[in-house]
């Protein structure tokens, strides 16, 4: 394994995050929703019985 410069690393992690991210936030979003949904729904419902 060579030597890599610090700016090439970065920019290598800097990807891989950048890919990391698009493949999980949207999922992450879509769970906080349906979370939020639930616990308003819930809430709506306690609410009213």
């Amino acid at each position: 394994m060579g030597k890599l410069r610090p700016d090439q690393t970065r920019s290598r992690l800097g990807r891989y995050l950048r890919k990391w991210l698009t493949r999980n936030v949207r999922p992450l979003v879509a769970r906080l929703l349906l979370n939020w949904l639930q616990s308003m729904m819930f809430r709506a419902s306690a609410r009213h019985a």
